[in-house]
């Protein structure tokens, strides 16, 4: 008897669907990380913003910080893409968790730091700022490559 996978064009299309969640949806959660941190940081510096003005800076700081973290996270989420689309099927479980991880977090380093550093005119990127781009593409690439995976 001759065994027929039924569902190879599923596969396909769940595929093609995880893709674009990272693509689109990835950078956003990488944006979102990054105002969390900022605001965090703000009141753990002691330098927080005015109480009289808090809706108004946040309101402000998440357009900006949403709008320029995704243009910003895009070629990294596109990397991300590709290479989770041909590497992850190979891993499953707790390692395929590892790989999602490792993915987010060289992609964003490889690819977000030179925007980075021509946004901010910047002639290098510090140590700080290489782990900041390692963490927040890590969770980023978590956040949408994983969900309703069965296998972790």
């Amino acid at each position: 008897m001759v065994n027929i996978n039924m569902n190879h064009g599923t596969r396909g299309r769940h595929r093609f669907f995880r893709s674009f969640v990272i693509i689109v949806f990835g950078p956003l959660v990488g944006a979102l990380v990054v105002l969390a941190y900022v605001v965090l940081a703000s009141f753990i510096d002691g330098s927080p913003p005015p109480a009289d003005d808090l809706g108004y800076v946040i309101g402000v700081g998440f357009a900006l910080v949403i709008s320029f973290g995704w243009v910003a996270g895009l070629l990294p989420a596109i990397l991300s893409a590709i290479l989770w689309h041909f590497i992850a099927p190979r891993f499953m479980g707790w390692l395929h968790v590892l790989v999602a991880l490792a993915i987010g977090a060289l992609t964003s380093m490889a690819a977000g730091w030179p925007i980075l550093a021509v946004y901010f005119q910047a002639a290098q990127i510090t140590p700080q700022g290489l782990a900041m781009l390692a963490f927040v593409g890590s969770l980023a690439m978590a956040a949408t490559a994983l969900p309703c995976k069965k296998s972790a």
